[in-house]
């Protein structure tokens, strides 16, 4: 009975002591978001909202206001009180019997700390943003009421570098000055909202007004102090020139310089009416266009004083090339009547010649034109130095014909001389080979020996034309030279093998005594001599000797050609 009422003591220590780690954890729990509300009251939210508390709004940005003060009272407050009446009721639930009631309590006091926490959060923000604007708007103010006397500042120590712009800068200044106003107004008022609105265009509007001010100097500039003196200066320059005859491929110069500077007047209105855009264009036109007519002008001045030296060379280039062409022509004509042209030169001297035709009438067109003073110089330069460059060529051409035909007669006597010599080297070769006293000679040779006769022959007949055509002629000279040295060489071959096989026949019928069996190969021999196949009868002697006496053939071979080139 003892032990029993021991352990149930023990149960009802643990559960008391369970009891109280349970309060003890909770009441911190509670503290600790006791505090968190307390920071939450004394970020001085209670002044901001206060009855007597005036924050000098109006407008949109009051309404606001009024909002988050609603939002205080009904949402904040209200929260603030939740917190305090659920922390008094954890309180007491574990002090009482309602322990079981604490749990839920207490996640419903920490969800209406949160919503305290997320309210300061949301107050402190709008607050926040007001405070901004009023900064904001504030510095703003300084910002833009400097930016404005400097705008002034500028427009009355500077306005020499607008013109009349400056009317319409002024203008924008006082209606910004004027917009400003309000804004200044609006934000005094503390309608922080509307004043937004006005600001946002103001600054935007203020940065373009800065921008045209910055630009307006450049462009306003050339308009002064450049296009109208350049167009002046060229008005003068043209008149000046049109008095002294110098004459331009634009008839309507003194035109473009009216249009130009109309140009001009209609930029400086674009600018007064701050059109910059439309300026900036006419000003880069005006540039363009002035600086092209300068260099028209000046083409012109610098082309003057090089026309008469250029007239006087190219005309006396072109008498003299004409001059050429005409005994080029005649020259030609002579030698076609004995000779035949082959490479066109008559018809390349005709074609020069009307070359030389249309440069006179160039010449002759520019020669009028500069005797009553209607020339363009500059194409006048252009056009003879071109037709300088084309005299140039025609000599050119004039000298490669010249060349092609200048050796006509000096080739005609060498093919002459040539063909006389070509006609005693045949008689020559004939003569040789009537001295070797052959029983006949080879019909081959005497085919190709009549071959080269009748070349000759053909040749003497092409000399003796009347009109003679020397590039044939000298064709006909190559040949007839490579056939009679080739003559000469079948003529050496029919000596040297008729010669040779004499001889070998005589030391083969000595050689028959001790050798009969060389009789045969005599025989052989002595008929293909008697049908004059002189070079068939040496190779059948010369391997019959050298079969009964090796070496012999080489010897009387080389003691022939010795004594032929002894004899020579």
């Amino acid at each position: 009975m003892f032990q029993v009422l021991i352990g149930i003591l023990v149960i009802a220590a643990l559960v008391i002591i369970g009891v109280y780690v349970y309060q003890k954890r909770t009441l911190n729990a509670v503290d600790a978001l006791l505090n968190q509300k307390a920071a939450a009251l004394t970020t001085h939210l209670d002044e901001r909202f206060a009855k007597n508390a005036n924050p000098e709004l109006s407008g949109d940005s009051l309404k606001d206001f009024n909002q988050l003060k609603d939002e205080y009272q009904d949402e904040f407050l209200t929260a603030a009180s939740r917190v305090d009446d659920l922390a008094d009721q954890i309180a007491q639930d574990l002090h009482g019997f309602n322990l079981l009631k604490v749990k839920p309590d207490l996640r419903k006091l920490q969800d209406a700390t949160a919503k305290l926490l997320s309210e300061q959060t949301n107050l402190e923000e709008g607050l926040k943003k007001i405070d901004d604007a009023k900064a904001e708007h504030q510095k703003a103010i300084g910002e833009l009421k400097k930016q404005y006397q400097q705008f002034h500042n500028e427009l009355e120590e500077n306005s020499y570098r607008y013109g009349k712009s400056s009317t319409a800068l002024r203008q924008r200044l006082t209606d910004l000055e004027a917009r400003f106003a309000k804004f200044t107004t609006l934000t005094a008022k503390g309608d922080y909202e509307a004043a937004q609105d006005v600001l946002n265009e103001l600054q935007q509007d203020t940065e373009e007004l800065a921008r045209l001010m910055q630009r307006i100097p450049d462009i306003y500039k050339p308009l002064l102090t450049e296009f109208p003196t350049q167009l002046q200066e060229l008005k003068n320059g043209y008149e000046q020139l049109k008095r002294h005859h110098y004459n331009f491929a634009d008839g309507q110069i003194d035109q473009e310089i009216k249009r130009l500077g109309q140009l001009c007047e209609q930029a400086d209105a674009d600018l007064n009416a701050l059109r910059l855009d439309e300026a900036a264009t006419a000003n880069d036109q005006l540039t363009q266009h002035i600086e092209q007519l300068y260099d028209v002008m000046q083409r012109e001045l610098d082309a003057r004083p090089k026309v008469a030296p250029l007239m006087r060379d190219v005309g006396r280039h072109l008498s003299h090339a004409k001059q050429q062409n005409r005994e080029l022509i005649d020259e030609l004509e002579r030698l076609s009547l004995n000779y035949t042209l082959n490479n066109d030169e008559l018809a390349n001297a005709r074609g020069l010649d009307e070359q030389l035709r249309q440069l006179q009438a160039s010449y002759d067109q520019d020669q009028e034109a500069l005797a009553v003073e209607e020339a363009i110089d500059s194409q006048v330069v252009a056009r003879q130095t071109d037709n300088e460059k084309s005299l140039t060529a025609i000599e050119e051409q004039q000298k490669q014909i010249n060349d092609s035909v200048a050796d006509l007669q000096s080739d005609e006597a060498r093919a002459k001389k040539t063909l006389q010599r070509f006609s005693v080297e045949i008689r020559t070769i004939k003569r040789r080979v009537e001295s070797l006293n052959l029983p006949g000679i080879p019909q081959d040779y005497m085919d190709y020996f009549f071959l080269v006769s009748d070349e000759i022959g053909k040749l003497a007949d092409a000399i003796s034309q009347v009109k003679i055509d020397m590039e044939d002629i000298t064709k006909q000279l190559l040949i007839v030279q490579d056939d009679l040295e080739t003559l000469q060489e079948k003529t050496d071959d029919l000596r040297d093998s008729a010669e040779l096989t004499e001889r070998l026949i005589q030391y083969a019928n000595r050689l028959s005594i001790d050798h009969e069996e060389i009789n045969d190969a005599i025989a052989k021999a002595q008929n293909e001599f008697n049908r004059y196949n002189y070079p068939g009868s040496l190779e059948i002697l010369e391997k019959a000797v050298e079969k009964v006496e090796p070496g012999s053939y080489k010897r009387m071979e080389q003691r022939y050609y010795t004594e032929l080139k002894r004899n020579s």
